[in-house]
């Protein structure tokens, strides 16, 4: 056996165990708008949330663990606005231990107007918002159905490592 091999199974025996269950239950989902600065600036991407629920079911501590800081900030104030309940099944626990929350920004087509925006939660802990990008008053604004804005620099795919072959 190998020193690496060695390692990788230490580690793993000191793993703590994956729970198959939540401890708890979105009871309570509060609607999430496109944060319009956000949107104008073309950003999307994911925000990951940390939280913390209090026994009664309300969220206690909140952070941000990924993400850019305008959609971070508009997914923590949501998520401050849900209550949960705990989980029935019986291998869910309602410890201490933080709940993960996954926010998706997504922004398909463009227009002068309001935006059209859609919400969708997902068991167990993913939030997709998708909205058209808004055009500012002095862009003229392309009608095509099938442009797609370009993703900010974070969400880039690394392009100098195709080139340096």
């Amino acid at each position: 056996m190998t020193a690496l091999s060695v390692l990788i199974i230490g580690l793993a025996l000191f793993q703590q165990p994956v729970k198959e269950t939540a401890g708890w239950v979105p009871h309570r989902i509060e609607d999430l708008k496109y944060p319009r600065l956000a949107n104008y600036a073309l950003v999307q991407g994911t925000v990951r949330v940390e939280i913390t629920v209090t026994e009664t079911g309300a969220v206690r501590d909140t952070k941000a663990i990924q993400g850019h800081p305008l959609l971070a900030n508009a997914a923590l104030e949501n998520v401050k606005r849900w209550t949960f309940r705990k989980n029935e099944r019986p291998n869910s626990s309602t410890d201490a231990n933080p709940t993960i929350l996954t926010y998706v920004f997504k922004l398909e087509g463009l227009t002068p107007e309001a935006p059209t925006q859609s919400f969708v939660f997902e068991y167990p802990g993913t939030v997709t918002i998708t909205s058209e990008a808004m055009c500012a008053s002095h862009v003229p604004c392309r009608r095509d159905p099938s442009y797609r804005p370009t993703p900010s620099k974070t969400e880039q795919p690394n392009q100098a490592a195709a080139t340096d072959r």
